[in-house]
Order: C-alpha cells, then sequence, then structure tokens
C-alpha cells in the first residue's frame, strides 16, 4: 500500500516529484515482491546489517549511506572497500539515508561491464554453498572470513563477499570480468553490486560454482 501519510504531507508542501518518485519507487518494490524478488524491506535491512559489520571496520568515510552517479542513474550506495552495494531509490522507497564521505566508487565499474560473460546466480543457492561447500572442500577463504573460495571461470570469490551483496540485492545477474583482477558487476531488480576477486595462493582445490551447486543440490 503506498504511504498515503507522506503523499499528502508533499503534496502540501508542493513537491510533487518527489510524491511521483515516491509513488514509482513503491509500485516497483510491490511489483518485484509479488514475482519473487527480494522486498524493498527486507533488502534495506541487509544493508543496515552489511554497514553496521562491515563497514564499521574500515575508513570512517565508509561509515553509511552516499549517493552516487553512474551514467544517468543516481544510487544510494554503501562500501567497505571489497564490495558496494546500490539500491536503486526508484525501487526501493524510503531509504534511510545517512551522509556519509563515501568514495568515487563509480569509477571501480569496470567499462562496458553490460557486455561481460552473464552467469544467473539465484540467492538460495548461493547461501546454500557459502553454509555447507566446507563439507565440499578445504580451501578457506582469507583469514577472518567464513566463506570459501568459489571460481567463475578463472576468476576467484569469495563466497562470504558475494553473500552480502546478494542478501542485499536478491537473486541477480553476475558479469563477469575478463580480468580475472578486475571487478565484477552483480545486477538485480533492486539495485547494483561490485565484487572484487581474490588472489589464491592455491587454486588446486577451488572448484567452479557451478560443481558446488550440483554437489549440495546433490547432498540435500
Amino acid at each position: 500500500m503506498l504511504n498515503a501519510e507522506k503523499i499528502l504531507k508533499l503534496m502540501d508542501e508542493c513537491k510533487f516529484d518527489d510524491v511521483r518518485k515516491l509513488c514509482l519507487s513503491e509500485i516497483a518494490a510491490k511489483m518485484n515482491k509479488e514475482k519473487g524478488g527480494k522486498s524493498a524491506e527486507k533488502a534495506v535491512k541487509a544493508m543496515e546489517k552489511y554497514v553496521k559489520q562491515r563497514c564499521s571496520k574500515v575508513n570512517p568515510d565508509l561509515r553509511g549511506w552516499f549517493k552516487v552517479d553512474i551514467g544517468l542513474d543516481g544510487y544510494y550506495c554503501v562500501c567497505d572497500g571489497y564490495t558496494a552495494i546500490l539500491l536503486d531509490p526508484e525501487k526501493v522507497a524510503d531509504l534511510p539515508f545517512e551522509q556519509s564521505a563515501g568514495m568515487n566508487v563509480a569509477q571501480c565499474f569496470p567499462p562496458a561491464w553490460e557486455s561481460f560473460e552473464k552467469i544467473e546466480i539465484q540467492e538460495e543457492e548461493l547461501k546454500a554453498v557459502h553454509k555447507n561447500a566446507r563439507n565440499f572442500t578445504k580451501t578457506f577463504s582469507n583469514r577472518g572470513s567464513k566463506g570459501i573460495i568459489v571460481k567463475f571461470g578463472d576468476m576467484a570469490i569469495d563466497t562470504e563477499r558475494m553473500v552480502d551483496v546478494v542478501s542485499t540485492l536478491g537473486s541477480g545477474t553476475l558479469f563477469k570480468n575478463p580480468n580475472n583482477k578486475g571487478a565484477c558487476v552483480y545486477e538485480s531488480d533492486l539495485g547494483i553490486g561490485l565484487i572484487l576477486p581474490l588472489k589464491p595462493k592455491k587454486e588446486s582445490d577451488i572448484k567452479q560454482y557451478s560443481e558446488y551447486v550440483e554437489m549440495i543440490k546433490a547432498n540435500l
């Protein structure tokens, strides 16, 4: 249901452009939820958890939300220096904006990323791999991480970093950077994420993400 009280207040203040944006965002969030996507409320809660758990340990300039313009589109962003999560304000209403200095996330996007190889990621599958894959491998991620390392082609990614992004944005598409040292872009109906790959010391035991998904399914 649309936020009638807020709409009336904005109309009284003659902020008709804000009324339009609020209506569009709430309608889009409702449609996304109805088709099985991430709800706006859950996305915001996951993003706030990310800020509390990740961003409080790094540069103070990253301890909050900041605005990022990518082309003609503006997003609300959080970042911990290794991943970034950008919510589309036209898809998620009532974002709890907390001003921080932030960083120039826009320059971190690889050129022509929309032409990269696409890999579909289902949120529940990724979480199952993250939770259970230690039963199938001893190749854990860096110290302090609860994740394992998985491969997408020749690119190695920490499942904990991916879960941070996908838990907020829901199921979506990973655009795999052909440069195995460059950032990957993740996109869903609610926004966009950036994930930096790892440089593992040993790669002999690292399996492809798709292999882990099949192993998990076979053991459920």
